[in-house]
């Protein structure tokens, strides 16, 4: 498993890398565009060209993408998600552009309320206004994934380093988003028809334990990735967002917490290093807090638990980086 954090790529791709290395990033996410916008100019060619540089002298880790925060793919509103498939394509042509891994976004919003428990819903039907979202979602998908080919043909093949994998992330079932549960997820994806090479999932550590999936421990580790095997395979889930909470299972508040300082608590992150079926991915970080303290002692926690210390000695050895450093 390559750990990472979410690395601001304001001042520059060369920048970004700098930090990365210096924190100790194995993998980042970062913003192709501003996530407060719809639209934005297009990447320049002295951009391009910094970020292919990087490639050529493998100065820069694998790097993935976050979406816009306006985005809503699973909405009953027309003109909004008419709007989120085109800004969703400039995303995956950015991506591409940029040799980028994969472009990770919310999936939106449902009329209906977020199920009270997601965990539970896993073995329950859709609701009549969850399955709609689904089908909405999925097919939103493949539209932009339509539209990104076209602007990536005009373009011209030279503009593509990669094919990025578009990646719908998990939610803490607060209010009416959709996606809170894997059984929602599993159901958009399946409406897609789209292979894994092209649609997956992100699980955000923080965003499940809110929605109701106990990862404190080996055994909810264990329930959760059986569920996205079964319902969808495992080669769906492609990228984790590692983030303690502050608050307790299924209160569907999203509240990010240092490794090992929330209640999910290092054995939970000890379980996830721990399991086989995760060492492919990459892991980054989305914490709260003062640069690069935040990232250096965090990812200092995730490798000492790599390394086989103990949950309390992985906290500690984190700690020992930055002593009195808190978010």
């Amino acid at each position: 498993m390559r750990f990472g954090a979410h690395v601001t790529a304001a001042k520059g791709y060369r920048q970004m890398a700098r930090y990365a290395r210096q924190t100790g990033c194995e993998c980042v996410q970062i913003f192709a565009k501003s996530p407060r916008q719809w639209q934005a100019k297009p990447l320049s060619d002295g951009r391009l060209k910094e970020m292919r540089d990087l490639i050529d002298q493998g100065a820069v880790c694998p790097v993935n993408t976050h979406t816009s925060y306006l985005l809503n793919l699973s909405t009953d509103n027309d003109e909004l998600r008419e709007k989120s498939i085109a800004a969703l394509a400039d995303e995956l042509v950015r991506a591409a552009q940029l040799g980028c891994t994969a472009v990770n976004t919310h999936v939106g919003t449902a009329s209906a309320a977020a199920p009270a428990d997601a965990a539970a819903a896993d073995g329950e039907p859709l609701s009549p206004e969850s399955a709609r979202a689904a089908e909405r979602a999925g097919q939103a998908a493949v539209r932009a994934w339509e539209l990104a080919e076209r602007q990536l043909a005009d373009l011209g093949e030279e503009a593509r380093l990669t094919t990025p994998v578009l990646l719908f992330e998990d939610t803490a079932g607060a209010g009416t988003t959709f996606g809170s549960s894997v059984s929602e997820l599993a159901a958009a994806i399946a409406a897609s028809g789209l292979g894994a090479d092209r649609l997956g999932i992100c699980i955000d550590t923080c965003h499940a334990w809110a929605a109701g999936y106990p990862l404190d421990g080996a055994e909810g580790w264990d329930a959760l990735l059986g569920r996205i095997d079964g319902l969808m395979g495992i080669d769906r889930l492609q990228l984790l967002h590692l983030n303690d909470c502050l608050h307790g299972c299924g209160q569907h508040k999203d509240r990010h917490a240092w490794i090992g300082r929330g209640r999910i608590s290092a054995a939970g992150f000890a379980a996830l290093v721990a399991d086989p079926r995760l060492a492919r991915l990459d892991a980054v970080l989305e914490m709260p807090g003062q640069l690069p303290e935040k990232d250096e002692v965090n990812l200092g926690v995730l490798k000492a638990l790599r390394d086989g210390l103990g949950p309390k000695e992985a906290v500690a050895a984190g700690a020992a980086l930055h002593p009195g450093a808190t978010q």
